[in-house]
């Protein structure tokens, strides 16, 4: 009878510490996931802030009209075959010897009186969608916090686990086509700009934000199933 109660009390705590290792592997993957999404979309808007704040900041009477009002603009280099087979462009050592350099990819500080005036109604709307999107990922971080706040109390197949993932998925897409707006914003203010270089093609180095579309439809699709799946849970409580 003994060896029973040890052999039983061994197999109790053995579940316990697979259970709080999962836990603990789910935490982590889950700070992870914060990390990657404070990585990708806060620091970029942060950094967009930062900057138009201490551009601000810095200016003063005595600051030339044509420094202070700039719009930085990501532009990429396409360089032409000839341009890749001569490079036109020089890096110098210390040494006097000169590094060919062929250009992808670069910030431009554009004055905004090279342009009309929509680049400085572009300019602000830019900050708006920045503040928009910052808004929205907060959102979403607090509703992905309460997630994993329930899953650790055991709180798994509940239904505002399933509200929370299609948060997560409406969010996730709306902060997309805020980047599209902001995009579309970018080719149409780029090209008022009429900027040229001797043996590039140039354009604006934005892109259709795909991984923010495809991860809200993964937590879309992810809550559907989980609907589903309490559906059949409940469906089975009742029949028994």
């Amino acid at each position: 009878m003994r060896r029973i109660q040890i052999g039983t009390h061994n197999t109790f705590f053995s579940r316990i510490n697979n259970q709080n290792m999962k836990k603990n592997s789910i935490n982590a993957l889950c700070i992870l996931v914060i990390g990657f999404l404070l990585a990708y979309i806060v620091l970029p808007a942060l950094l967009f802030l930062v900057g138009r704040g201490s551009t601000l900041g810095n200016y003063s009477s005595e600051t030339p009209t044509t420094v202070m009002n700039t719009t930085p603009v990501m532009v990429n280099f396409h360089p032409q075959t000839q341009e890749l087979l001569s490079p036109k462009n020089n890096l110098l050592f210390k040494t006097g010897e000169k590094l060919p350099v062929v250009l992808q990819q670069g910030i431009v500080m554009v004055p905004d009186a090279k342009a009309n005036s929509a680049s400085s109604s572009g300019a602000i709307i830019d900050i708006l969608i920045s503040v928009l999107t910052l808004a929205a990922f907060v959102l979403l971080l607090i509703d992905f916090i309460k997630f994993i706040i329930n899953i650790n109390k055991g709180k798994i197949f509940e239904r505002l686990n399933i509200r929370y993932l299609s948060r997560f998925g409406l969010y996730l897409i709306i902060i997309g086509l805020l980047d599209c707006i902001s995009g579309l914003i970018q080719e149409t203010t780029f090209s008022q700009y009429g900027l040229s270089l001797l043996g590039y093609e140039l354009s604006t180095g934005w892109s259709i934000p795909w991984a923010d579309f495809l991860l809200g439809c993964f937590a879309l699709l992810l809550a559907r199933i989980w609907a589903v799946g309490m559906s059949m849970k409940e469906d089975q409580q009742l029949t028994i």
